[in-house]
């Protein structure tokens, strides 16, 4: 690209028309003929830019990828309700001496080992209580003291236990909070989800849009280049026929260097819109790819129209229903009524039920013990009310608060949100409604520009004008040309951003 910049600037100022001529003939889309630039042409659909930008972006694999973490955490969550095995042994082996006494007066010693197994099966329940089943087994054998040996004697009891809270952390609600809350930013993640793929698509159509803008552009100053150098032969025609000026001809000539410089600007303009797209599209950085050049097979519809089109009432409602940041932030008043419910619950005094059913057996033969405890033929019943309460309970009663107010916040931010919406749904439909309107009066301009031209092109062949004021008219029409074709780029990205302010942009394409 410099190099051709440094090939051609000095050679359109050179005072030489064949110098000039050669110098343009050099442009008009050639780049991929100098040396080093070799590139291969691909024609791309909107339709194909959409499709390839969804496979292959990475943003939007990110937040696939973290929404699959989001719905892990949410299904592991359940994992508290679980059934929790616990089990212990132990084997003790011991030996004490024991002084006089006036129960004992000589001393004595003591020995012998024991020997225990416990085993536990607790699930907590998801009425916030908890179910334990308990055995343990205990073993005293080769017991001595003194010189008399105790028999071996085994240890039993089974036992069954349900603890349920009655007011702080008791039911459902709050002891299935945690769940509730993994689900909903389950659901939040779904709509950043949503929301990334809608933002993928949007920034697709306007980097599509914005090629499409860029070749146009570049047509146009292909055009404008055209006509400065007809205006440039027809002076210089003049001079040699001794009826025109070398004035005229410079005029000339430095108006056509001027629109060569345009015409480098805008093959950079192209050549930068389509590494934008390609920034989208594609993911990874093979030559072969970045030195593609894009072709926009998806023209500028010839005609415009607003027929269909939802007023902003009614676009104001689609958006309340389906922005993602409305989702999210609905989600999120929803998260801190959550927790703010759990702090209720948290500050409350406690009051716990223990209800507890055991059998237990001692006995010298360690299947008879083990029998006994499992025909239950001893039962023992229990129930139990505990009471506690913090004095002052200053922690409980600033997180309620605290967690109120976050409450207060969630809302108030949604609030503010709603009022974005609104003037984003007013401003996109007020766009539309501009840019269709832009299109018929850049429409028209163009056609009276392109007729002014001719007119004034009579006058100068018959002596009545001069190359500058034609110069200026041949402006008058490019500025018309880039205007016409640019008004059309904007109206279909005002569409565009219509439905991204609705939040239904992409909505039709598959996921």
């Amino acid at each position: 690209m410099v190099d051709l910049r440094r090939r051609l600037v000095p050679l359109a100022l050179s005072i030489t028309l064949p110098a000039v001529l050669e110098a343009a003939q050099t442009l008009p889309g050639e780049f991929e003929e100098l040396p080093g630039l070799d590139r291969v042409e691909l024609e791309l659909t909107l339709a194909d830019a959409i499709e390839l930008a969804l496979a292959n972006n990475l943003d939007l694999q990110i937040a696939e990828e973290e929404t699959s973490i989001a719905e892990f955490d949410y299904l592991g969550s359940w994992g508290a309700f679980e059934w929790v095995f616990d089990a212990s042994a132990s084997y003790t082996d011991a030996e004490r001496i024991f002084g006089p006494s006036p129960q004992i007066p000589g001393g004595t010693t003591f020995e012998g080992e024991t020997a225990a197994f416990n085993m536990d099966f607790t699930r907590p329940l998801r009425t916030g209580g908890s179910f334990v089943a308990h055995f343990d087994s205990t073993e005293q054998i080769n017991q001595t003291i003194g010189s008399t040996d105790d028999p071996d004697t085994y240890d039993d009891t089974l036992r069954f236990s349900y603890v349920q809270p009655l007011r702080r952390g008791a039911w459902r609600k709050y002891a299935t909070s945690s769940q509730r809350e993994r689900e909903i930013q389950f659901a939040q993640q779904l709509e950043a989800r949503r929301s990334a793929r809608q933002d993928l698509l949007l920034s697709v159509y306007n980097a599509y849009w914005g090629l499409v803008s860029a070749r146009e552009q570049r047509g146009v100053a292909d055009s404008a280049l055209d006509l400065g150098l007809e205006q440039l032969q027809q002076n210089q025609r003049r001079l040699d026929a001794g009826v025109g000026t070398e004035v005229d001809v410079l005029q000339a000539q430095a108006e056509v260097a001027s629109r060569i410089e345009s015409l480098l600007r805008a093959e950079t303009d192209v050549h930068q819109a389509m590494d934008d797209l390609k920034l989208l599209i594609f993911r990874s950085e093979d030559n072969a790819l970045w030195n593609t050049d894009l072709l926009p097979g998806t023209p500028l519809p010839a005609a415009v129209s607003i027929e269909g089109l939802p007023n902003w009432s009614q676009a104001l409602m689609v958006a309340l229903d389906n922005r993602p940041a409305l989702k999210q932030q609905r989600l999120e008043v929803d998260v801190a009524r959550v927790r703010h419910s759990r702090t209720l619950s948290e500050r409350l005094a406690r009051v716990d039920l223990t209800l507890t059913y055991s059998s237990s057996d001692t006995d010298l033969e360690r299947d008879q013990a083990l029998e006994d405890t499992f025909t239950l033929d001893t039962s023992t019943y229990s129930a139990l009310l505990t009471y506690s309460m913090p004095i002052g309970n200053k922690t409980a009663d600033n997180a309620e608060r605290a967690a109120r107010a976050l409450v207060r916040v969630a809302l108030l931010r949604y609030d503010k949100l709603e009022l974005e919406t609104v003037a984003d749904v007013r401003r996109a439909v007020r766009d539309v409604q501009y840019q269709k309107e832009a299109v018929s009066a850049a429409v028209e301009s163009l056609r009276l520009a392109r007729r002014q031209l001719e007119a004034e092109q009579a006058r100068y062949a018959e002596g009545l004008s001069t190359t500058f004021q034609v110069l200026e008219f041949q402006q008058s029409l490019i500025e018309a040309m880039r205007s016409e074709r640019n008004s059309r780029v904007q109206f279909e990205l005002a569409l565009v951003a219509l439905e991204d302010a609705m939040g239904v942009i992409g909505e039709g394409e598959e996921p």
